[in-house]
């Protein structure tokens, strides 16, 4: 039996990406937690501060909160343009 995959946005992505540089350990970095308003997403960012603060030494960590869950509400580009300057992070996520 074969089983195909199908993409859901539909097209394939065209061109050539390059992952970003990965920031080696943490210490002295700013990390930016981005809540999409899912349920559960400030539990477990709590508890991921936690470890990270245990294992680093966090320079600063920054909370934002996109909206409501089901508003789709984005991030302003200028608040994502501040951000990128201020932050070497962001853990964007959801939870359920």
């Amino acid at each position: 039996m074969m089983i195909k995959v199908l993409s859901p946005a539909g097209v394939p992505p065209k061109g050539k990406f390059q992952i970003s540089p990965r920031m080696g350990n943490l210490n002295e970095k700013v990390i930016c937690f981005v809540d999409n308003g899912k349920p559960n997403f400030d539990i477990y960012v709590e508890r991921l501060e936690q470890l990270l603060r245990q294992r680093y030494q966090l320079a600063e960590v920054v909370h934002i909160k996109k909206g409501h869950l089901g508003s789709g509400k984005a991030v302003p580009p200028e608040q994502v343009q501040e951000l990128a300057k201020r932050c070497h992070g962001a853990i964007v996520g959801s939870c359920d």
